[in-house]
Formats: structure tokens, C-alpha cells, sequence
């Protein structure tokens, strides 16, 4: 724990906020998102490291997870967790991803968007390294 207390998020603070888990440490609080390393397609027989999807929109049309309350995101890798300060994942996905370019396939979404048919979701992918750009601490584990 480092020195951190963790608190769990509650239903609606998961589901609507968009958060994880709170921790303090020194008056200091921050909320975490985390992100599990997640196959590219339903078919894929294991979890890759190498791309994250990002949802900027939910399946209601409302804004995504990126645009929730967390300070943090965690990403899994296979080393630990990567944290990335919301605000940086932010700025890099509106200065990288074209939001008019979409594609076909969830797994071909990088620097573009996939949009389900019939539903109002747009995600994007980005890649580990990307993230290894912009990263603000590893938490080994």
C-alpha cells in the first residue's frame, strides 16, 4: 500500500463516476480507475499488453470513462500497473485520435474510433508505449 489508505468505490461511484478506488496519504487524495489488460477481440484466446482501449463515450451516449472522475488511470501491464494522470490521457487522445475516422473492428481502432452498430459507444485504442509516453508513475507488483 506504500502508505496509502484504499478505499473501494461503491456501485454508483464505479458505474457513474467512473472510479475505482480512493486513496489518501498526507491530506492527499486521488481517485483510480483501473484498467485490466483486455483481449483485442472476443476471440482472442488470452489478454494482450500491448493495446488499451479507451472509451470516450458510453453505450447510454454519455461521456466515456476518460471523461469520468478519476485523477488516475492504472493500466495493467505484466509488470504492475501504469498510471496515467487523466488530464494527460486526455490531451493525448484529442491531439492523436481522429474522431471522424472510423473502424471497422474494435482491434483496428487505434488513432481512430469504433462505434458498435446500433449503439452510441465510441472507443479508441492506445498503445503500451504510448502510455509509456505519458506516464506518471509504475507500480510494480
Amino acid at each position: 500500500m506504500l502508505g496509502w489508505q484504499v478505499e473501494k468505490s461503491n456501485r454508483h461511484q464505479d458505474i457513474d463516476e467512473h472510479w475505482d478506488f480512493k486513496l489518501t496519504k498526507n491530506s492527499t487524495t486521488y481517485l483510480v480507475d483501473v484498467k485490466a489488460m483486455k483481449r483485442l477481440s472476443r476471440q482472442d484466446p488470452s489478454t494482450q499488453a500491448n493495446f488499451h482501449y479507451v472509451e470516450i463515450t458510453n453505450v447510454k451516449g454519455k461521456p466515456g470513462w476518460l471523461y469520468g472522475q478519476a485523477d488516475f488511470f492504472a493500466f495493467e501491464v505484466p509488470e504492475g500497473f501504469m498510471l496515467i494522470a487523466a488530464e494527460d490521457l486526455k490531451r493525448f487522445i484529442d491531439q492523436s485520435v481522429d474522431k471522424t475516422l472510423f473502424a471497422s473492428k474494435a482491434k483496428n481502432a487505434y488513432k481512430k474510433v469504433f462505434q458498435r452498430p446500433g449503439r452510441a459507444d465510441l472507443i479508441t485504442l492506445v498503445t503500451t508505449q504510448d502510455l509509456k509516453e505519458i506516464v506518471t508513475y509504475v507500480w510494480y507488483c
